[in-house]
């Protein structure tokens, strides 16, 4: 029985053809290694160049509408005309829509606060009239 030490004539034969000078790489094997891990490693830094710009350009934009929001939403203070809401809940209680007073005043302040909004473009195909809404 060999000792734990020992190899068996196969792992002693494979052990010889590994060590032997016959075993080694073609010359040129080496350049190409590392000229291609010289290529990934520029081809990553490229890489991550532009993933840090397009995440620091969509930080800038996240922090402009923030603070373009925050603006804006400091500055604008809601404006009710009571008598405009009045006549908007009158005429939408005539629609009979099924809707509970609370609703349909709640409706009525909606349709009037959206009086200054502006729309910001028009569908393709649309005409340059506006209807009249009243």
């Amino acid at each position: 029985m060999p000792n734990e030490n020992e190899l068996t004539a196969d792992l002693e034969k494979i052990e010889r053809i590994l060590l032997a000078d016959e075993c080694q790489p073609p010359a040129g094997l080496r350049d190409r290694v590392l000229a291609r891990v010289e290529m990934e490693l520029d081809r990553s830094k490229r890489r991550n160049f532009w993933a840090y710009v397009s995440t620091l350009a969509a930080s800038v934009l996240l922090l402009l509408n923030v603070s373009f929001s925050a603006s804006l939403a400091g500055s604008r203070e809601i404006r009710t005309d009571r008598d405009k809401v009045a006549a908007l809940s009158s005429q939408l209680k005539q629609l009979q829509l099924g809707l509970s007073d609370e609703e349909i005043r709640q409706q009525a302040l909606l349709l009037s606060a959206a009086d200054d909004l502006v729309p910001l473009g028009r569908p393709y195909g649309s005409s340059n009239k506006t209807p009249d809404l009243e």
